[in-house]
Order: C-alpha cells, then sequence, then structure tokens
C-alpha cells in the first residue's frame, strides 16, 4: 500500500512540475509557448512571454500591428483656426507639421490590449463608462482621465495630438465650421444629445475632408495641450489639458471644431481617446 502512495504522490509533483514549466515559472521552452500560448504571437499567456514587438509595431494582446495601422495622414500646412464668435479662440493663423491621426476613437477592446499588457489602468465603471458594459468593445473607451489617455497612446507607439493638431484636422482645408462641412449637425452626421456612445465609425457621413470619423460628437477627446485663454497655448499652466470634439452627451453647440474647453486632468465620464503619431 505504501508502495502504491508513492507512486501516486510521484505523479502529482509530476504533473506540478510540468503545469510549472508550461506556464514558465520554470522557464520557457519551444513546446512551453505552444501549449500556453496557441496562436497569440505576442503578449502574455498563462505566465508564459508569447512574443515581443519590435520596430514600429505593438500588441494588439494576440498579434503585433504597426503603429500606423488605422491612421491617416494629415499634410502640413498653414491655417487660420478659431471663430470670431467664440471668445478663448479668436481666429488665429497656426501652422502644423505633417503628422498621423488615428481614423477613429480609441475602442473599449484596443484599452483593454493596453490594461492586458500591465501598461494601462483601468477606465471607470459608473453606468456612464463603455468599458464596464459587455457588447460595447466597439465603442469608444470613456471614463479616462489624461494620465491614461496619455499612457495607452505612448503604449501603441503614439502620442496624444496638441489642440492645434487636432483642430487643424478637424477643418482642413478650409476652416470649416465642422468637421465634414459648415451645414448643421444632423443625427445622420454625428453621435450627439444621445446619452449613449455607439461604436466608432458609425456615421461616415460626418467624416472629415481627410476621412477622419467621430472628431465631432461620441467622446470629447483629450490634447496634449494644456489651456490657456488665447491660443496657441503652450506650457503646462491653466486649469489643465484642452479636450475637444463635443460629446453624444452634449447639444449641438458643443460639436463646432472651434470649440475647446480645459478641465482638470482627472476629467470624466464623457471624455476619451484619439491619437496622434510624428511619421
Amino acid at each position: 500500500m505504501r508502495t502504491i502512495w508513492l507512486a501516486v504522490l510521484l505523479g502529482v509533483l509530476g504533473l506540478v512540475a510540468c503545469a510549472d514549466s508550461i506556464y514558465g515559472t520554470s522557464g520557457n521552452t519551444y513546446d512551453d509557448i505552444l501549449v500556453a500560448c496557441g496562436s497569440k504571437t505576442c503578449g502574455v499567456s498563462h505566465g508564459v512571454t508569447c512574443g515581443t514587438c519590435t520596430g514600429q509595431n505593438y500588441c494588439d494582446g494576440t498579434q503585433c500591428v504597426d503603429v500606423t495601422q488605422g491612421m491617416v495622414t494629415v499634410p502640413g500646412g498653414t491655417l487660420t483656426l478659431g471663430a470670431s464668435d467664440i471668445s478663448d479662440n479668436k481666429p488665429h493663423s497656426s501652422t502644423v507639421a505633417t503628422f498621423q491621426m488615428d481614423v477613429t476613437e480609441v475602442t473599449v477592446a484596443a484599452y483593454k490590449w493596453c490594461v492586458d499588457a500591465t501598461k494601462c489602468s483601468t477606465s471607470g465603471d459608473t453606468r456612464n463608462c463603455n468599458g464596464g458594459i459587455s457588447g460595447r468593445e466597439n465603442c469608444p473607451i470613456n471614463c479616462v482621465n489624461w494620465q491614461q489617455a496619455t499612457n495607452f497612446c505612448s503604449w501603441a507607439g503614439k502620442r496624444l495630438p496638441t489642440e492645434e493638431e487636432w483642430e487643424y484636422a478637424a477643418r482642413y482645408d478650409d476652416s470649416r465650421d465642422y468637421p465634414w462641412g459648415n451645414t448643421a449637425p444632423s443625427t445622420k452626421l454625428v453621435d450627439f444629445y444621445t446619452y449613449g456612445s455607439r461604436a466608432v465609425g458609425s456615421f461616415p457621413a460626418g467624416a472629415s475632408k481627410l476621412g477622419i470619423l467621430d472628431l465631432a460628437g461620441s467622446v470629447w477627446e483629450w490634447t496634449s495641450t494644456w489651456y490657456c485663454d488665447t491660443p496657441p497655448c503652450t506650457g503646462t499652466t491653466g486649469s489643465g489639458p484642452v479636450y475637444r470634439g463635443g460629446s453624444c452627451y452634449n447639444d449641438n453647440s458643443c460639436l463646432r471644431a472651434s470649440r475647446r474647453f480645459g478641465d482638470t486632468p482627472e476629467g470624466g465620464s464623457s471624455l476619451g481617446i484619439r491619437c496622434a503619431r510624428t511619421p
């Protein structure tokens, strides 16, 4: 009987050792990676590093993705920004260098990749936060503060756009009132005053001249610029970072591309992310 129990004990210990090897506590062999990672080519699974991305690539949780995928190039130039009837954004000439901007706002699914990679903290989880609601994976992430937005873009090999870049892209290249032109907002063009986010890209008719989607409505978008009364702004003094674009919680008065607001870096439920990149 003692011989039987000893054999069972040795078998259990063998299974534990095998499990330790598979899940990376005893070193990751090629076989370990195949078992733990399956089709994943990057990221971490069961404690095993499945691979790393190099160059201008980041891991979407499963595979390496080119950082420029889903971005559009915004040609540099000089444009009149602001508007005569907006007290903190009077007309001014702005020269912007060529940059790239995300076609859509960052989704719940994309933000989760960053959380899973331990480079981002979880977003808010109140009832208005898309990140905490099943079925909203393709909706824009919201309930993120300025630092979370900054961290996500950095992890993805990008950055937050400056305030001037954001408005320049939205009004390219004719200083239009709205990303789609000068016609008044409608429910066919933009997600506004609905009190709930839709999937990104749901309003293609409201795209900018360069094809950038949801620059108005949906969620406000953080920029890297700190608020001042008279743009262009520099430095990190003022009420907080500037955010642009209006959201689904606002009426159409906030949707003009020249509208700007500054808030504390903590933000709120209507704030999301769109990244930019210097090519």
